[in-house]
């Protein structure tokens, strides 16, 4: 999935000629926002607890841990100017239906004994938070 720009068709045309299925999205930051709630929510717990989603989904409080993280990266999201689809948030909270023996592959990484990388998710959130460029009032601390 690329961007749409002047050259996005002919970019999209030629990559899936080569067999590299390509589509092109004039909201891309939108979903990429998406993807990022998603990591957000579930990649590091599932490497923490080495829980798959469903079961992990079962703990007690992990459900709203996961609500507030994709609230959280919602509100940074609208705030740089990112149009968020509505019911994003259930539509996370679904994903543990639809695959319940996933682990996230902050967890297959650390299984492998690479790196995680959290820090470009998460942090990410946190550091559009931090940047000058953030204009929304502080987010309370999740407890």
């Amino acid at each position: 999935m690329i961007g749409g720009s002047p050259q996005s068709e002919a970019l999209a045309q030629t990559l899936n000629a080569a067999a590299i299925q390509t589509t092109v999205a004039d909201d891309i930051e939108s979903i990429l926002w998406s993807k990022l709630a998603t990591n957000c929510a579930y990649n590091a717990l599932s490497a923490v607890s080495g829980l798959s989603y469903g079961p992990m989904l079962d703990v007690e409080g992990i459900k709203d841990v996961v609500a507030s993280a994709v609230q959280e990266a919602i509100i940074v999201a609208r705030a740089c100017g990112v149009r968020v689809q509505d019911g994003l948030i259930e539509q996370i909270l679904n994903i543990p239906t639809i695959m319940p023996n996933q682990m996230s592959s902050t967890a297959q990484d650390l299984a492998r004994g690479e790196p995680s990388e959290i820090d470009f998710l998460n942090g990410y959130v946190v550091r559009k938070v931090l940047s000058s460029e953030f204009r929304h009032p502080p987010i309370a601390p999740s407890r």
